[in-house]
Protein backbone atom coordinates (compact mmCIF):
# COMPACT_ATOMS: atom_id res chain seq x y z
CA UNK A 1 0.00 0.00 0.00
CA UNK A 2 2.74 2.47 0.95
CA UNK A 3 4.68 1.76 -2.24
CA UNK A 4 1.71 3.00 -4.28
CA UNK A 5 1.90 6.46 -2.67
CA UNK A 6 4.51 8.78 -4.24
CA UNK A 7 4.36 11.17 -1.28
CA UNK A 8 5.70 8.55 1.16
CA UNK A 9 9.39 8.67 0.13
CA UNK A 10 9.36 12.47 0.32
CA UNK A 11 7.99 12.32 3.87
CA UNK A 12 10.36 9.61 5.04
CA UNK A 13 13.39 11.23 3.43
CA UNK A 14 12.60 14.49 5.21
CA UNK A 15 12.23 12.66 8.54
CA UNK A 16 15.49 10.76 8.06
CA UNK A 17 17.20 14.13 7.64
CA UNK A 18 15.27 15.56 10.62
CA UNK A 19 14.53 12.68 13.06
CA UNK A 20 13.28 15.13 15.67
CA UNK A 21 10.42 16.13 13.40
CA UNK A 22 9.35 18.85 10.98
CA UNK A 23 6.33 20.97 10.15
CA UNK A 24 4.02 19.13 7.77
CA UNK A 25 3.75 22.27 5.67
CA UNK A 26 7.51 22.19 4.99
CA UNK A 27 7.35 18.81 3.19
CA UNK A 28 7.73 19.38 -0.54
CA UNK A 29 6.16 16.99 -3.00
CA UNK A 30 7.29 16.67 -6.58
CA UNK A 31 3.68 16.57 -7.73
CA UNK A 32 2.65 19.42 -5.47
CA UNK A 33 -0.71 17.91 -4.48
CA UNK A 34 -1.67 18.56 -0.82
CA UNK A 35 -4.24 15.79 -0.91
CA UNK A 36 -1.54 13.23 -1.56
CA UNK A 37 0.45 14.49 1.42
CA UNK A 38 -2.50 14.07 3.77
CA UNK A 39 -3.26 10.61 2.39
CA UNK A 40 0.33 9.47 2.84
CA UNK A 41 0.67 10.93 6.35
CA UNK A 42 -2.57 9.25 7.45
CA UNK A 43 -1.42 5.90 6.10
CA UNK A 44 1.99 6.20 7.76
CA UNK A 45 0.38 7.16 11.08
CA UNK A 46 -2.03 4.20 10.91
CA UNK A 47 0.96 1.90 10.40
CA UNK A 48 2.71 3.44 13.42
CA UNK A 49 5.54 4.81 11.29
CA UNK A 50 5.07 8.50 12.13
CA UNK A 51 3.65 10.61 14.95
CA UNK A 52 1.53 13.67 14.15
CA UNK A 53 0.74 16.53 16.54
CA UNK A 54 -0.86 19.82 15.51
CA UNK A 55 0.79 20.05 12.10
CA UNK A 56 4.09 18.61 13.33
CA UNK A 57 5.26 15.18 12.20
CA UNK A 58 8.11 13.06 13.55
CA UNK A 59 9.35 9.51 13.76
CA UNK A 60 8.34 7.45 16.81
CA UNK A 61 11.05 7.37 19.49
CA UNK A 62 13.71 4.69 19.22
CA UNK A 63 16.18 3.63 16.53
CA UNK A 64 13.81 1.07 14.99
CA UNK A 65 11.64 3.79 13.43
CA UNK A 66 14.64 5.40 11.73
CA UNK A 67 15.75 2.00 10.41
CA UNK A 68 12.28 1.34 8.97
CA UNK A 69 12.23 4.78 7.36
CA UNK A 70 15.51 4.04 5.61
CA UNK A 71 14.20 0.68 4.38
CA UNK A 72 11.07 2.31 2.97
CA UNK A 73 13.12 4.93 1.11
CA UNK A 74 15.45 2.23 -0.23
CA UNK A 75 12.46 0.21 -1.45
CA UNK A 76 11.12 3.25 -3.28
CA UNK A 77 14.47 3.92 -4.90
CA UNK A 78 14.64 0.30 -6.03
CA UNK A 79 11.09 0.44 -7.39
CA UNK A 80 11.82 3.73 -9.18
CA UNK A 81 14.96 2.26 -10.72
CA UNK A 82 13.09 -0.83 -11.97
CA UNK A 83 10.36 1.36 -13.46
CA UNK A 84 12.90 3.54 -15.23
CA UNK A 85 14.73 0.44 -16.46
CA UNK A 86 11.52 -0.87 -18.00
CA UNK A 87 11.11 2.45 -19.86
CA UNK A 88 14.70 2.17 -21.09
CA UNK A 89 14.31 -1.37 -22.42
CA UNK A 90 10.92 -0.69 -23.99
CA UNK A 91 12.22 2.57 -25.40
CA UNK A 92 15.14 0.90 -27.17
CA UNK A 93 13.05 -2.01 -28.45
CA UNK A 94 10.33 0.28 -29.84
CA UNK A 95 12.56 3.19 -30.89
CA UNK A 96 11.92 2.63 -34.60
CA UNK A 97 8.37 3.88 -34.36
CA UNK A 98 7.18 3.10 -37.88
CA UNK A 99 8.60 -0.41 -38.28
CA UNK A 100 9.57 -3.26 -35.97
CA UNK A 101 13.23 -3.92 -35.41
CA UNK A 102 15.21 -6.82 -33.96
CA UNK A 103 17.69 -5.52 -31.38
CA UNK A 104 20.88 -7.37 -30.51
CA UNK A 105 20.52 -8.15 -26.81
CA UNK A 106 24.13 -7.61 -25.75
CA UNK A 107 24.34 -4.38 -27.74
CA UNK A 108 21.27 -3.03 -25.94
CA UNK A 109 22.71 -4.00 -22.56
CA UNK A 110 26.05 -2.36 -23.43
CA UNK A 111 24.36 0.89 -24.48
CA UNK A 112 22.26 1.07 -21.33
CA UNK A 113 24.95 0.06 -18.83
CA UNK A 114 27.37 2.57 -20.35
CA UNK A 115 24.68 5.17 -19.68
CA UNK A 116 24.43 4.13 -16.03
CA UNK A 117 21.70 1.46 -15.97
CA UNK A 118 22.03 -1.31 -13.38
CA UNK A 119 22.81 -4.66 -15.03
CA UNK A 120 20.87 -6.69 -12.45
CA UNK A 121 17.80 -4.53 -13.02
CA UNK A 122 18.17 -4.95 -16.78
CA UNK A 123 18.16 -8.73 -16.37
CA UNK A 124 15.12 -8.66 -14.04
CA UNK A 125 13.07 -6.31 -16.19
CA UNK A 126 13.84 -8.12 -19.44
CA UNK A 127 12.86 -11.45 -17.85
CA UNK A 128 9.56 -9.89 -16.74
CA UNK A 129 8.95 -8.48 -20.22
CA UNK A 130 9.52 -11.94 -21.71
CA UNK A 131 7.12 -13.58 -19.23
CA UNK A 132 4.42 -11.08 -20.15
CA UNK A 133 4.90 -11.80 -23.84
CA UNK A 134 6.12 -8.30 -24.61
CA UNK A 135 9.50 -9.48 -25.87
CA UNK A 136 10.31 -12.36 -28.21
CA UNK A 137 13.77 -13.97 -28.33
CA UNK A 138 15.23 -14.66 -31.76
CA UNK A 139 18.54 -16.48 -32.24
CA UNK A 140 20.40 -15.83 -35.49
CA UNK A 141 23.28 -18.08 -36.61
CA UNK A 142 26.59 -16.65 -37.75
CA UNK A 143 29.53 -18.43 -39.28
CA UNK A 144 32.85 -18.62 -37.50
CA UNK A 145 36.04 -19.46 -39.39
CA UNK A 146 38.89 -19.89 -36.96
CA UNK A 147 38.70 -16.90 -34.65
CA UNK A 148 37.03 -14.68 -37.23
CA UNK A 149 33.27 -14.24 -36.86
CA UNK A 150 30.97 -12.66 -39.39
CA UNK A 151 30.10 -9.08 -38.58
CA UNK A 152 26.66 -8.86 -37.01
CA UNK A 153 24.34 -5.92 -37.19
CA UNK A 154 23.14 -4.53 -33.84
CA UNK A 155 19.71 -3.68 -35.28
CA UNK A 156 17.83 -5.60 -37.98
CA UNK A 157 14.62 -4.14 -39.45
CA UNK A 158 12.06 -6.92 -39.24
CA UNK A 159 10.97 -6.46 -42.84
CA UNK A 160 14.55 -7.34 -43.87
CA UNK A 161 14.80 -10.34 -41.55
CA UNK A 162 14.43 -12.95 -44.32
CA UNK A 163 17.04 -11.18 -46.46
CA UNK A 164 19.40 -11.01 -43.51
CA UNK A 165 19.07 -14.66 -42.54
CA UNK A 166 19.50 -15.77 -46.15
CA UNK A 167 22.61 -13.67 -46.63
CA UNK A 168 24.30 -14.54 -43.36
CA UNK A 169 23.20 -18.09 -42.66
CA UNK A 170 22.71 -19.71 -46.07
CA UNK A 171 26.19 -21.25 -46.04
CA UNK A 172 25.63 -23.04 -42.75
CA UNK A 173 24.09 -26.48 -42.85
CA UNK A 174 24.86 -28.96 -40.09
CA UNK A 175 28.19 -27.25 -39.51
CA UNK A 176 29.33 -27.71 -43.12
CA UNK A 177 29.80 -25.14 -45.85
CA UNK A 178 27.56 -25.62 -48.84
CA UNK A 179 28.82 -26.70 -52.24
CA UNK A 180 31.59 -28.71 -50.66
CA UNK A 181 33.15 -25.71 -48.97
CA UNK A 182 35.17 -25.91 -45.78
CA UNK A 183 33.53 -26.77 -42.48
CA UNK A 184 32.55 -23.82 -40.37
CA UNK A 185 31.60 -23.35 -36.76
CA UNK A 186 28.27 -21.80 -35.95
CA UNK A 187 27.64 -19.24 -33.24
CA UNK A 188 24.28 -17.77 -32.33
CA UNK A 189 23.53 -14.21 -31.35
CA UNK A 190 20.42 -13.38 -29.33
CA UNK A 191 18.10 -10.72 -30.72
CA UNK A 192 14.97 -9.25 -29.15
CA UNK A 193 11.75 -8.37 -30.94
CA UNK A 194 9.17 -6.16 -29.20
CA UNK A 195 5.46 -6.99 -29.07
CA UNK A 196 4.29 -4.09 -26.89
CA UNK A 197 0.84 -2.56 -27.33
CA UNK A 198 0.99 0.88 -29.00
CA UNK A 199 0.12 2.74 -25.79
CA UNK A 200 2.97 1.11 -23.84
CA UNK A 201 5.44 1.66 -26.69
CA UNK A 202 4.53 5.34 -26.98
CA UNK A 203 4.83 5.80 -23.21
CA UNK A 204 8.37 4.42 -23.36
CA UNK A 205 9.33 6.57 -26.35
CA UNK A 206 7.96 9.63 -24.53
CA UNK A 207 10.22 8.80 -21.58
CA UNK A 208 13.21 8.36 -23.89
CA UNK A 209 12.56 11.64 -25.72
CA UNK A 210 12.44 13.46 -22.39
CA UNK A 211 15.31 11.70 -20.62
CA UNK A 212 17.49 9.74 -23.08
CA UNK A 213 17.17 11.37 -26.51
CA UNK A 214 20.76 10.42 -27.42
CA UNK A 215 19.95 6.71 -27.04
CA UNK A 216 16.72 7.03 -28.98
CA UNK A 217 18.53 8.82 -31.82
CA UNK A 218 21.34 6.28 -31.89
CA UNK A 219 19.00 3.31 -32.28
CA UNK A 220 16.93 5.03 -34.95
CA UNK A 221 19.95 6.22 -36.92
CA UNK A 222 21.77 2.90 -36.87
CA UNK A 223 18.63 0.98 -37.82
CA UNK A 224 17.97 3.40 -40.68
CA UNK A 225 21.57 2.99 -41.88
CA UNK A 226 20.99 -0.76 -42.12
CA UNK A 227 17.80 -0.25 -44.13
CA UNK A 228 19.76 2.04 -46.45
CA UNK A 229 22.49 -0.61 -46.77
CA UNK A 230 20.01 -3.37 -47.67
CA UNK A 231 18.06 -1.22 -50.10
CA UNK A 232 21.28 -0.18 -51.79
CA UNK A 233 22.73 -3.65 -52.18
Amino acid sequence: MLLSMPAVPAIMTALIENPGGIEESSIELAEGEPGRLEEALSALMQQGLVVRHFGFVSLPPGGKALELARKIVAAFHDLKSLTETSFLIRGVLTATEYYRCLVHRDTMFAILTEDGADRDHLDKVLAAEERQGYVENVDIAYRLRGNLKEKFFPFIPHHHYDDFVYMHSRAVENGQGLLGGPAVSVVKERYLLANHPPSIAEQARHYMRANKPHILSRVRNEAFDIIWWYDRY
